[in-house]
């Protein structure tokens, strides 16, 4: 950092319900399907893998879903671990 700089912090505080709650285990869409320039479709869900309470992250799944034109669906999914305080 320069001399005189700022240090931004930026801590996220997750929503208390979402720690330890198996119903957010099952994928949720948080992005509705939308048409791609190409023509085909694109979607996103997300769903929490596994819940770690004592070492205070979870697991965390985005699942991209893409629909080609030709009709082929792939599902992609993006997995990290997503820690709280």
């Amino acid at each position: 950092m320069l001399k005189g700089g700022k240090l931004i912090l930026d801590l996220f505080q997750t929503d208390p319900k979402r720690i330890n709650n198996p119903k957010y285990m099952d994928e949720t869409e948080d992005f509705p399907e939308v048409e791609l320039p190409d023509g085909g479709k694109f979607r996103r869900t997300h769903r929490i893998s596994a819940f770690h309470r004592a070492e205070q992250y979870n697991d965390v799944e985005l699942i991209f879903y893409v629909t080609h034109k030709d009709g082929k669906i792939e599902r992609l999914v993006q997995a990290f671990p997503f820690r709280y305080f």
